[in-house]
């Protein structure tokens, strides 16, 4: 994505129908900068934050060879900074090949990504977006 990560304000997380927003509370200072549920600033957030850490350092490996017909859309990411800078990356599974993919409109193309990461991403978004809609 073209946003800086550090500066990301807000993150909202799209898995099928569902999406939850989080708030990044004094992102300007990182000693104190942490990730809260939207409407919630009390709640444990220690999962939430190293969700999205791990997510902000997603890097993609190569342009992607593959036809769209093959990828599956899994969930996505709409960042935004505090100056409403936006930018929403959508990511897709090659459920054949068991390759992760990801697209923004900063890319040309779908950009394939280290599975490992994303496997472990996707696997925790429901229980991230189950606390996130206990919490509103």
């Amino acid at each position: 994505w073209s946003l800086e990560s550090e500066k990301v304000a807000a993150l909202s997380i799209r898995k099928g129908e569902d999406t939850r927003s989080f708030s990044h509370l004094n992102w300007q200072d990182p000693q104190n900068a942490k990730w809260v549920i939207e409407g919630d600033q009390e709640a444990d957030n220690t999962q939430l934050t190293t969700w999205i850490g791990k997510a902000l350092k997603l890097k993609g490996s190569s342009y992607a060879t593959i036809p769209d017909e093959r990828l599956g859309m899994a969930f996505q990411l709409s960042l935004k900074t505090e100056g409403g800078d936006e930018e929403t990356i959508s990511f897709y599974r090659d459920e054949q090949e068991e390759d992760w993919y990801a697209s923004s409109p900063h890319t040309r193309g779908k950009l394939k990504l280290i599975a490992r990461t994303l496997d472990s991403l996707n696997e925790d978004l429901p229980a991230l977006l189950g606390s996130a809609a206990k919490a509103e």
